[in-house]
C-alpha cells in the first residue's frame, strides 16, 4: 500500500482547520446573532442578553403587577419558565435563582433589588416589598440570575452563577397590587 506525501497530510489538516473556523459551532452561531452575552439586557426583547424567558414570550418581555406584601407570592400569570439551549428549547421544571437586579439607567443594580424577585418551581415570586425605596420596583427591568435549573424531560443547568446569559427579565408595572 502507499502512503501518501507529506505535502497531501498537510493539505488535508490545512482544509481541516479552515473549515473548523468558518463553520461556527451550534454555540457560536447562536451568541452571533442573539446579542451580546454580558450587556446589560433591555426589556424589550426577552432573549437579548438572557437565555431563559417565559412561555409564549419568546420576543417580548412580560408584564407583571407586584403583589407588595406577602411572601411567596407566585407570578403564574406570565408563564412558565423555558430555557433556549442552542438551538434547542428546554421546559424547565424548577429554577434557583442568585440573586435579581433592578436596571437602572445601562447598569443592573443588585443592591437595590435585594432579592425580593427570585425563581420558584418554574416561575416567578417575589418577598415583601419592604426594603430600601419599593417605588424602585414599579415600572421597572428586573432580571433575575438563574443559578441552576432541572429540565422536566430530565437533566440539569448548573453554575448560572457564572454565565451572565444565565437570567431571565421582566417587566412590572407601575403601582403595587
Amino acid at each position: 500500500m502507499a502512503r501518501p506525501s507529506t505535502g497531501l497530510l498537510l493539505a488535508i489538516g490545512l482544509v481541516c482547520l479552515a473549515l473548523s473556523a468558518a463553520i461556527p459551532s451550534v454555540y457560536g452561531l447562536r451568541r452571533l446573532t442573539s446579542g451580546c452575552g454580558g450587556c446589560p439586557s433591555s426589556c424589550d426583547t426577552a432573549l437579548k442578553g438572557c437565555d431563559f424567558y417565559f412561555y409564549g414570550h419568546e420576543n417580548n418581555v412580560p408584564k407583571i403587577k407586584l403583589i407588595r406584601k406577602g411572601d411567596n407570592t407566585i407570578y403564574v400569570r406570565c408563564g412558565h419558565i423555558l430555557h433556549r439551549v442552542g438551538y434547542d428549547t428546554r421546559p424547565v421544571k424548577v429554577v434557583n435563582s442568585a440573586n435579581c437586579a433592578i436596571l437602572q439607567g445601562q447598569t443592573w443594580n443588585t443592591n437595590a433589588c435585594q432579592h425580593r424577585l427570585y425563581g420558584n418551581g418554574r416561575h416567578l415570586a417575589s418577598r415583601e416589598f419592604n426594603v430600601g425605596n419599593p417605588s424602585d420596583f414599579l415600572n421597572a427591568c428586573i432580571k433575575v440570575q438563574i443559578s441552576a435549573a432541572q429540565y422536566q424531560d430530565g437533566g440539569n443547568f448548573n453554575n448560572g452563577h457564572k454565565n451572565p446569559r444565565a437570567c431571565i427579565v421582566v417587566k412590572t408595572e407601575s403601582t403595587f397590587g
